[in-house]
């Protein structure tokens, strides 16, 4: 793993299934299962690619509308992160899709259940436990079949995500450790638009995953 600085960096690899209560999620369900037919785990580093673009795409989706949410109840600060979580994860995809193309495939983005927003907490929590999730399971089983196959731009494109997934994971357990701090206002965070590592500040002169400089950082609030 990169060496992230103070600042931190969907997500949503398996889906919450999102907490019953306003006093934190009590339990977590793998909602997004195979399609009927599909093979259960990968098998080909396009598989995996396959795997991970559909994931990146469903978690654009659940972080936009989880930050409408955070919106509408007046944290807007958590707003901004899950935005600055969904670019991330735009951008991620994007990469899969290339490498997927460039392999001779077509990006196909299978249809997984949408959580249910219950709570701002609910949220954080659900998306910090997913974007873990995702970083030590799926996406470590790709990063571990690239590197079999020697494939070193699906490779890099694994760690990237597992990366971005971290910091993001980051923040929302920050968030959660004072989530009244965020209400009202926007909160900066910054999206390298080369792999999707996710700071809070950009304090540094390059990305730390792919070395783009920090004229690459998208703001994102």
């Amino acid at each position: 793993m990169v060496n992230a600085t103070p600042a931190r960096i969907v997500l949503l690899a398996v889906l919450p299934a999102l907490c019953l209560s306003t006093g934190g999620c009590v339990g977590w369900a793998v909602a997004a299962q195979p399609a009927a037919g599909a093979a259960s785990e990968p098998s080909t580093v396009v598989e995996h690619l396959q795997g991970a673009f559909s994931r990146a795409t469903h978690d654009v989706e659940v972080l936009s509308r989880f930050a409408r949410a955070a919106d509408d109840r007046g944290y807007t600060q958590v707003g901004s992160l899950f935005r600055a979580g969904a670019r991330s994860r735009q951008v991620q995809r994007a990469t899969f899709e290339r490498l997927i193309k460039a392999a001779g495939g077509t990006p196909k983005a299978e249809t997984l259940a949408m959580p249910e927003f219950k709570g701002v907490k609910e949220a954080l929590t659900a998306v910090r436990d997913a974007a873990l999730a995702e970083r030590d399971k799926p996406l470590a089983a790709a990063m571990t079949k690239a590197t079999s196959d020697k494939d070193a731009d699906a490779r890099k494109a694994f760690l990237a995500a597992r990366e971005g997934l971290f910091e993001l994971s980051q923040y929302c357990k920050d968030a959660l450790a004072d989530v009244e701090a965020y209400r009202k206002g926007k909160r900066d965070y910054f999206v390298c638009k080369g792999c999707g590592y996710l700071l809070d500040r950009l304090d540094i002169r390059r990305c730390p995953v792919d070395n783009s400089p920090r004229e690459s950082f998208e703001k994102v609030n």
